[in-house]
C-alpha cells in the first residue's frame, strides 16, 4: 500500500515567483507569457506588477544575492521575497516558510549591502513623456487633460507637441491616450520623424518610407509632420509585428492621412515599389542596449553578445546600403536604440564608404541646440561626428 500527498505551495508570491521563473528559462517577454491571444491577462495584476518590479531591480537584487548568500534553491521565489523586503512598498514579507526565515536571519546585512548598491549606482528616474497626436488633437487641450495627473508639466524644448511629466504620473488609462489623442513616446523616439521631415531648414516633402515600421509609434509621428498629400509606406516583414502595426493606425491616423502597409521585407523591395518617395526612415533591429528600463532586456542581465551585436551591425549595414540605392531619396535617417558603436557610428561609417561621395551626413536642423553628438572613430573625421546625434541616460531620454 502506499500514501500519497501532493502539498502545494500557499505563498502568495508563489504566482510571481513561477512567471519570473518562466521568463529566466524561456527568454520569452513578459507580456508574451502574460497575456493570451485576445489580449487579456491570464496572471493576476499583482503577479504582473510584483515580476515587473523584481525586474526592474534585478541588478540590484543580483548584487545583493552575489553578497550575502541564502541557501535557497527556489531562486526565483528568493528574489521576489527579497524585492519584497527591501524594495516593495511596505518592506515587509507577508506570510512564512522557510525562504522567508532564511532571508530574516540576514535582514540587517541584506539592507546594509542594499544600501551600498544604492550609493554605488544610483537609479535614474525618467520623465514620462506624452507626445500630442497633432491629427486628432490640440497641444493646449492636452496640457488641460494631463494637468490632473502630473504637477508638473511642459513642452519639450526639442521635439515640438512632447509634453514632459512627472515620472510617477499614470498615463496608460487615460481616456485621451486610449483614444489615440496622445501617444505615450520616449523623447529620443521622436527624433527619428522629427529629424527626417525638419532636418534641413526646408521640410522634406513628397512621400516617405518606414522601412522597419511595427509597431507603429514613429510611423504616426511622421503623418503627424507630413503634409497632408503625402503618402507614407510602411513596411515590415513580421506578420504578428504588421498586425500591431495595423491596429495603430486605424487609431491613430485612421484615414486622415494616406498610408501604405506593406507586408514587406524592406531588403527585398526595389524604388519603383515606393512611388515618389523622397525619405526614408530606417529604424532596424538592434540589440536595444540602450532602453535601460526594458522590463524585456532587463529580463536577462547578461552583458550583450559580442557576436550577437556584429550580426546585428552587419544586418544594419545592409539594409542602411539598400536605402542608400534608391536614385529618388533625397533624405535617410537611420536610428537605433543601441549605445554601440558596432551599431552606430560604425555601421553609417562603412555605408559612406561603401557609396562614394553620392551621399554625405548633414547635422538635424531642428536638433541643433542638442549637445551629445556620435562618437570619434576611425574612418569619420570630428566634423562628420558631431553630425550624428546621440542620446543617454543623462539627457533623461530612454532607447
Amino acid at each position: 500500500s502506499r500514501f500519497i500527498v501532493i502539498i502545494a505551495s500557499m505563498s502568495p508570491y508563489s504566482p510571481a515567483a513561477q512567471l519570473l521563473s518562466q521568463i529566466w528559462e524561456t527568454k520569452k517577454s513578459i507580456k508574451s507569457l502574460s497575456y493570451d491571444k485576445k489580449g487579456s491577462l491570464k496572471v493576476s495584476k499583482s503577479t504582473y506588477a510584483q515580476v515587473c518590479h523584481v525586474l526592474e531591480n534585478q541588478n540590484v537584487l543580483k548584487e545583493v544575492v552575489s553578497t550575502i548568500k541564502i541557501p535557497c534553491r527556489n531562486e526565483s521565489l528568493l528574489y521576489v521575497l527579497l524585492y519584497e523586503l527591501l524594495l516593495g512598498p511596505n518592506k515587509k514579507i507577508r506570510g512564512g516558510g522557510v525562504v522567508k526565515r532564511l532571508i530574516m536571519k540576514k535582514e540587517k546585512e541584506l539592507k546594509g549591502v542594499l544600501a551600498k548598491c544604492a550609493a554605488n549606482s544610483p537609479r535614474v528616474i525618467f520623465p514620462k513623456y506624452a507626445r500630442v497626436n497633432t491629427l486628432k488633437y490640440k497641444t493646449d487641450d492636452a496640457l488641460s487633460d494631463l494637468k490632473a495627473q502630473s504637477d508638473s508639466i511642459h513642452v519639450d524644448p526639442h521635439v515640438p507637441n512632447l509634453l514632459v511629466l512627472e515620472p510617477n504620473c499614470k498615463l496608460h488609462d487615460l481616456p485621451s491616450v486610449k483614444s489615440g489623442n496622445i501617444v505615450l513616446q520616449d523623447k529620443s523616439s521622436c527624433f527619428s520623424a522629427l529629424c527626417l521631415i525638419h532636418g534641413n531648414r526646408d521640410p522634406l516633402k513628397g512621400n516617405c518610407i518606414d522601412a522597419c515600421a511595427a509597431p507603429g509609434q514613429k510611423t504616426s509621428h511622421l503623418a503627424a509632420l507630413l503634409p497632408k498629400t503625402s503618402t507614407i509606406y510602411a513596411c515590415d516583414r513580421n506578420e504578428e509585428r504588421l498586425k500591431i502595426l495595423q491596429q495603430r493606425m486605424k487609431l491613430l491616423v485612421g484615414n486622415i492621412r494616406p498610408i501604405v502597409i506593406k507586408h514587406i521585407d524592406f531588403l527585398t523591395t526595389k524604388q519603383s515599389d515606393f512611388p515618389n518617395a523622397k525619405g526614408i526612415l530606417l529604424d532596424p533591429s538592434c540589440s536595444g542596449s540602450g532602453i535601460f528600463t526594458s522590463i524585456d532586456r532587463l529580463a536577462d542581465s547578461k552583458d550583450d553578445d559580442q557576436e550577437r551585436i556584429q550580426h546585428l551591425a552587419n544586418f544594419q549595414l545592409v539594409v542602411l546600403k539598400h536605402a542608400m540605392s534608391f536614385e529618388s531619396i533625397e533624405r535617410i535617417v537611420y536610428s537605433t536604440c543601441s549605445i554601440n558603436n558596432q551599431e552606430n557610428e560604425e555601421v553609417v561609417k562603412e555605408a559612406l564608404e561603401a557609396q562614394g561621395e553620392k551621399w554625405q551626413l548633414c547635422a538635424p536642423y531642428c536638433l541643433r541646440g542638442w549637445e551629445r553628438r556620435g562618437n570619434d572613430v576611425e574612418g569619420l573625421t570630428s566634423q562628420q561626428a558631431k553630425c550624428l546625434i546621440r542620446a543617454d541616460r543623462d539627457d533623461k531620454t530612454n532607447g
